[in-house]
């Protein structure tokens, strides 16, 4: 436990409490979901670009659609 006085928040004081089994679980889940976002981060950037390939073209075919209808040549 560890107890110490704020000086950014006035007078205050905070109180911290860790269980060291559960300390390293944390340090081990943490570790885990990094490295699965380092495996994730290429399949996450390709979705994201189709999304917003996807978007460009409705938006576009929508542009178009509305254009199309007040053109008169």
């Amino acid at each position: 436990m560890v107890l110490y006085r704020t000086s950014s928040y006035g007078d205050a004081f905070r109180l911290i409490m860790t269980v060291p089994a559960l300390d390293d679980l944390a340090r081990k889940a943490e570790l885990r979901a990094l490295r699965l976002d380092d495996q994730e981060a290429p399949r996450r950037e390709i979705a994201r670009q189709k999304k917003e390939k996807e978007d460009l073209r409705v938006a576009t075919e929508k542009a178009r659609t509305t254009n199309k209808a007040s053109f008169k040549p």
